[in-house]
């Protein structure tokens, strides 16, 4: 192949993967009206029906292909084995169908990006390159949908965008005959190197994307403050509280920082609570005052919600001694959670129990069972944002030395 040839053809390469991956992001902001009309037209489960026609049209046009006499039953096994995954990992979207898409579209999105390195890479590492290219396409999608009103980031898409693009090198690594030299060399290694440093530096931009630093940034970044005012988040870490009397609970702060803010907030924050804390305007209120804006006023709001709930549903299951005492449990410990830890500013606030409402939930409720409330119960509470830096830092010190290996 000359050098010209060489050249046109890794540029349609490259081209192909630029075109498919802004159609993807084209997709984005047209997603929840694409699927309103697939609801439509005959409900959610054809997103199912379309991903099971591309992974069979797949299956069948690789092994059609892959019928040379070079080529042995194993590789047709990985391919079929491959394809199983996909679609069981399709099944376990079946609630949300449409997400399944996304396995179709950055397992493509990962063939065309192996198919372009290839030009440069003529061994085993194009395959984790090729990765690491989809892997960092799938997390730029998923900070578009952050920025997109009406769309969410959300970790476990990350990951599905990473495993399809992950799936299709395992396939191509071992599904096809011996085309790229299995042992690697130092370019390739150093090119894929990069890659990874692109992920990873992708990775933790999203992972250290915390409220805080979203309330800084719209400070200084105006375009920012609309994601802001939404509430919308990448990750937040927090802290999983016991109390022996009450069980556990979650919050984003402290519980000395939940006692002092109760007692210096109390009479603003209580007052706002008077005001803004009818069921009317939950949803509202919750916008307003959302994790980025208020954390303490909003997870007030909340164990607020859930206590009155709770405490109507065991009102109005009187002739139902089981349901009455689990809901009356329920709306008791929360009660426990709100006068313990935002006494002051219930009390300001004027949605506090009664004497004898508090009575009858502690006559009812049941003393001996666990509770742990699942307000905010999204938080990541096993290591926080300082961890996650110093290990995105060592994770840059490993990748260099990696990088400088061999050379």
């Amino acid at each position: 192949m000359s050098a010209i040839r060489r050249a046109e053809g890794e540029g349609q390469a490259w081209l192909a993967v630029g075109l498919l991956t802004l159609g993807i992001y084209a997709t984005v902001p047209l997603a929840r009206a694409i699927q309103r009309a697939v609801e439509g037209a005959g409900g959610r489960q054809l997103f199912l029906v379309a991903v099971a026609v591309c992974f069979a049209t797949a299956l069948f046009l690789v092994l059609r292909r892959l019928r040379t006499g070079e080529v042995q039953t194993r590789h047709r096994v990985v391919w079929i084995a491959i394809a199983l995954l996909y679609a069981a990992s399709a099944w376990q979207l079946r609630r949300a169908p449409e997400e399944a898409v996304h396995l179709v579209e950055y397992g493509a999105l990962g063939a065309l990006a192996w198919h372009a390195l290839r030009f440069r890479i003529a061994d085993a590492w194009v395959f984790p390159a090729a990765a690491c290219v989809g892997a960092s396409a799938g997390m730029l999608d998923e900070a578009l949908q952050w920025l997109t009103p009406d769309r969410h980031w959300d970790l476990r898409d990350l990951a599905i965008n990473a495993g399809a693009a992950t799936g299709i090198q395992v396939a191509l690594a071992f599904g096809l005959p011996e085309r790229e030299a299995r042992a690697g060399s130092g370019p390739g290694r150093r090119l894929a190197v990069r890659f990874a440093a692109l992920a990873w530096l992708l990775l933790g931009a999203s992972l250290l994307n915390t409220p805080p630093r979203i309330a800084r940034l719209a400070e200084t970044l105006p375009g920012l403050a609309s994601v802001r005012d939404r509430g919308d988040l990448m990750v937040e870490y927090g802290f999983r509280h016991g109390d022996p009397e009450i069980g556990s609970f979650y919050s984003r702060l402290e519980l000395e920082t939940l006692r002092e803010l109760d007692l210096r907030r109390a009479p603003e924050a209580g007052a706002t609570l008077a005001r803004d804390g009818g069921d009317e305007v939950y949803k509202r209120f919750l916008a307003t005052y959302n994790p980025i804006t208020d954390p303490f006023l909003h997870e007030l709001r909340v164990h607020l919600f859930r206590r009155d709930r709770y405490r109507e549903t065991a009102l109005t299951h009187r002739d139902d001694p089981p349901w009455l005492r689990r809901d009356a449990t329920v709306a008791h410990r929360e009660n426990q959670i709100l006068e313990r830890y935002f006494g002051h500013t219930l009390e300001q606030s004027g949605h506090g129990l009664s004497g004898e409402a508090r009575e009858w939930l502690a006559e009812q409720h049941l003393p001996d069972r666990p509770y742990r409330s699942p307000v905010s119960r999204g938080l990541i509470t096993s290591f926080g944002a300082r961890e996650v830096a110093w290990g995105w830092a060592l994770g840059f010190l490993v990748l260099a030395g990696a990088s400088r290996t061999g050379r």
